[in-house]
């Protein structure tokens, strides 16, 4: 004689959980909402633990099922034909930090799938650790949008390894070497760069894997950040990074004679590899040292940087992407399988520089 007051108590603390009951289990490949939609659409990340301000990469997959062409476009930053719909460890909805509008998209009936990357963290307050929930909405011409059913992906803080603060272009800006362990079997150092007053993120690049917890980071004359870190047995890696945390240079050096490699500053304010070979190269070789310059090669400055994440060097445009191949021996942790092709999005409003350190609302703020 209980048991439909015991349903109802199920279904109500389901609502409040904020899980459908007949979505109550994520789906390994996400099926659209809605029956007879003229598309399917398949999502999926790489992996499932990602570091704070880490490029969190979503792979879409879009298939034209119908029997004619579709076009998707927008011209509404607010509105795009491609958006997320995030819940945070809370239940509650992530507020989205900026609009763009992407390229228009031609899907031929019956066609090849269109699949891309995009990386949200430039367009989400995705600001604290815990397990999210994310569905991708994709807006028709005509009908209701297309949405994925949730999949789940963990935002965790790495290991500071090295931390300090330096005035940069009239900004006090720290600098940082993180280490993040994604899995039991793999860890990755990354280089951040941020202006806690303004509460900017400017770069979170990541250098590739490590396997030890004291690096040695040198700054040249000129501002740019030297790294030199082990990655294996006898094996190190070598990172130069402009002023703002953009990859200029990386290179792989082993110990010669059982003299492994260091940093060593120069009189003139420049920085070398000293001792270890270069492999390959077999030969030390002398660092630049020249001013430090963003993609678009003019000085970088906090005012003017944005991250290689939210656009494509020399194109002023922001959204899709291909995310970079790994190259040097240095595997990038979110980099697409070969079946996703570079879709470049259509041009924007100009970002603000960097990603918003923490987010502020009407009960104050949390920190990162």
């Amino acid at each position: 004689m209980h048991r439909p007051i015991f349903i109802v108590c199920v279904l109500l603390a389901l609502g409040w959980l904020g899980i459908e009951p007949s979505k109550a289990q994520d789906t390994v490949t996400p099926t659209n909402e809605g029956q007879n939609a003229p598309i399917s659409v398949a999502m999926s990340f790489k992996r499932y633990d990602y570091m704070l301000f880490e490029p969190v990469i979503v792979e879409v997959e879009i298939r034209n099922t119908s029997a004619q062409d579709i076009i998707l476009s927008s011209d509404n930053a607010e509105i795009p034909w491609i958006s997320f719909i995030i819940t945070d460890p809370r239940g509650k909805t992530v507020k989205r930090d900026r609009g763009a509008v992407f390229e228009a998209k031609l899907l031929k009936s019956q066609g090849q799938p269109l699949r891309f990357t995009i990386d949200i963290t430039p367009y989400y307050q995705i600001r604290n650790p815990g397990e999210y929930r994310l569905r991708t909405v994709i807006g028709l011409p005509f009908g209701d949008p297309v949405i994925t059913n949730p999949q789940r992906f963990q935002i965790r803080e790495g290991k500071t390894l090295y931390s300090t603060s330096r005035n940069y272009q009239s900004s006090n800006l720290t600098y940082s070497i993180m280490k993040f362990s994604p899995d039991l079997s793999n860890s990755y150092a990354y280089a951040r760069v941020e202006d806690p007053n303004a509460n900017r993120v400017y770069a979170n690049t990541s250098l590739g894997e490590i396997t030890d917890t004291n690096p040695q980071i040198l700054f040249d004359d000129s501002g740019n950040i030297h790294v030199l870190h082990i990655i294996g047995s006898g094996e190190y890696r070598y990172s130069r990074l402009d002023a703002m945390g953009g990859l200029q240079n990386q290179s792989k050096y082993i110990s010669a004679n059982g003299v492994p490699p260091k940093l060593m500053r120069m009189q003139d304010g420049g920085v070398l590899v000293a001792g270890g070979e270069q492999d390959k190269e077999k030969e030390r070789k002398r660092l630049s040292s020249s001013v430090a310059k963003t993609p678009g090669g003019a000085p970088a400055s906090p005012e003017s940087y944005a991250p290689p994440s939210t656009s494509a060097p020399g194109t002023g445009r922001s959204g899709l992407s291909q995310t970079p191949p790994a190259s040097g021996g240095s595997p990038s942790s979110y980099a697409p399988p070969s079946p996703y092709s570079v879709v470049p999005p259509a041009s924007a409003a100009k970002p603000d520089a960097g990603v918003p350190s923490r987010t502020v609302g009407s009960g104050g703020s949390r920190s990162k």
